[in-house]
């Protein structure tokens, strides 16, 4: 099978490629100029998403688009980065998504639970809890998944998959996401010696990269897309705190709790409530394996064999 994966040199999109090629697709990555090269893939092409005509020629011959390109600023963005958001999460999906339509290319968009914003109550249930975005990001990516399903309604095949609070192998500053994940920042000061302070314990369902990418991997596997949005996140809810005290085993560090002079951006003042995962399971057939503690070990080894502290 011939997938194009947008975004694949990026933070999930890396990740994607790695199961796609593991499953033995063809794997062709669309990737903005200047961006490092996904490893493993099949065919690299260096196009910005934006670019309705390189778009069109990359599906050629392509069964199924993955679309992870995205750019996620901060809550406290200018105006130029948040019309760059618009630009690239709603205005080049929307453009995508009639190039799939047109040429009838399955469309796997991945959106985000920042959706949910200020919804409240959870678990946060993607057909019966009302998304309240409160920033651009989660903002453009409601109105972008919006349309991708709007779209059904004519000729395209698509779904749309939002992803949770997501950390592991191939994240780092590209300058598309203005915070990283607080899980990554603890990782990064323990491996340095820096000492943690964290705001708060941070409690979500956390999901690994790999899971992500094997839920990614079961939707291209489906002969029917779902027809509404369906929530990918981890087995249980655990705290940064939590993974703190995993780090610690292998990595020893001061670390603690200190919300008066934290080191640790948490992406706001609040925990988001956990997502329902029923669809996933049933619709998907996707059920996550990495525990905290098998996280953990996966992804000091994958630091270890790739990267320096």
């Amino acid at each position: 099978m011939r997938v194009l994966v947008t975004g694949g040199s990026g933070f999930v999109g890396a990740n994607v490629v790695e199961a796609l090629v593991s499953a033995g697709c063809f794997t062709v990555v669309l990737e903005r100029p200047g961006a490092p090269r996904s490893p493993g893939a099949t065919r690299f092409i260096e196009a910005d998403i934006g670019n309705a005509a390189a778009c069109e020629a990359a599906l050629e011959g392509v069964r199924t688009v993955i679309h992870c390109a995205a750019v996620t600023p901060a809550g406290t963005a200018d105006a130029e980065a948040v019309q760059r958001a618009f630009a690239i999460n709603l205005a080049a999906t929307a453009g995508l998504a009639m190039a799939c339509e047109r040429r009838g290319v399955r469309m796997i968009h991945l959106s985000s639970a920042s959706v949910y914003g200020a919804a409240s109550g959870g678990p946060l249930d993607e057909t019966g809890t009302w998304p309240r975005p409160v920033a651009a990001y989660g903002i453009s990516k409601l109105a972008a998944e919006q349309f991708v399903l709007s779209r059904r309604a004519f000729r395209l095949d698509a779904c749309v998959l939002r992803i949770g609070s997501v950390f592991g192998p191939h994240e780092r500053g590209t300058g598309v996401r203005d915070t990283l994940s607080a899980l990554y920042q603890v990782t990064r000061a323990a491996r340095s010696g820096r000492a943690v302070r964290l705001p708060r314990a941070g409690r979500r369902d956390w999901i690994y990269a790999r899971d992500v990418a094997a839920a990614v991997l079961a939707a291209v596997g489906l002969s029917n897309l779902p027809d509404a949005p369906v929530n990918i996140a981890g087995l249980e809810e655990w705290s940064v705190a939590d993974w703190c005290e995993s780090l610690a085993r292998h990595v020893p560090f001061d670390w603690r709790i200190g919300p008066s002079a934290p080191s640790v951006d948490f992406h706001g003042r609040d925990d988001r409530p956990p997502l329902a995962t029923q669809r996933m399971r049933t619709l998907l057939g996707f059920h996550p394996t990495y525990t905290r503690d098998r996280a953990c070990e996966d992804y000091l080894r994958w630091l270890e064999e790739n990267e320096a502290s």
